[in-house]
């Protein structure tokens, strides 16, 4: 992923995938979404989201938990197992502890049981959106700095894992037994492809992606 790919990635708008077999309740429930200036797509099945989504669309997904087929759950774990970091909302009718329990240890961001007030659904959208805009933003986050580690020699990376871990010019040039000069010239290298100005910062960019 090259830098224009990176910002075309980070800057593409979210959609709300609704996957319910009730008809009225995909209807309804898409208006809700386009009320709120959100695109909204709407599956009949498991199955069948399964074979349109592409993961690297950002967005959340609005569930029903009991659906013949693929259940719900069993979507989400599909979800989870192919690494997609979709926000899963689940909606259902049938108020099963155990299935809440699951659901969110699967990373739901929430449980509503139907009939649900809209303003309800409305901020667990909102929420679902916002993890993912979070997720997403690290991630590219991480691709950037990942790019520009990669144009680190290898004695510029073991140099720069040396000065995040706050040892001194001097102190470095030590371990290495090269000098102190040389060491020099490595951190202004380092700060200039890691597009940082200080040690400081340089740190404080690592940290931002553990």
């Amino acid at each position: 992923m090259d830098l224009t790919a990176i910002s075309e990635y980070e800057n593409m708008n979210p959609t709300v995938f609704i996957v319910d077999d009730d008809e009225a309740v995909r209807s309804g429930t898409a208006d809700l979404v386009e009320q709120m200036g959100l695109a909204v797509e709407t599956f009949g099945s498991g199955e069948e989201f399964l074979k349109a989504y592409d993961s690297a669309r950002p967005g959340c997904m609005v569930l029903d938990l009991q659906m013949p087929g693929m259940t719900g759950l069993e979507l989400q774990k599909q979800l989870a197992a192919s690494g997609a970091a979709l926000p899963v909302i689940i909606i259902t009718g049938h108020g099963y502890v155990a299935a809440s329990v699951q659901a969110m240890k699967l990373g739901a961001v929430d449980f509503i049981e139907k009939p649900f007030r809209q303003h309800v659904l409305c901020e667990a959208i909102t929420k679902a959106i916002s993890r993912d805009r979070h997720l997403r933003h690290k991630s590219v986050l991480r691709a950037n700095i990942r790019l520009r580690f990669d144009s680190l020699s290898l004695r510029e990376r073991e140099v720069m894992g040396l000065l995040i871990a706050g040892m001194a010019d001097k102190q470095i040039a030590a371990k290495l037994e090269v000098s102190h000069r040389a060491i020099a010239f490595h951190r202004l290298h380092i700060l200039e492809k890691m597009g940082v100005g200080s040690t400081v910062a340089l740190a404080r960019l690592m940290a931002a992606v553990d």
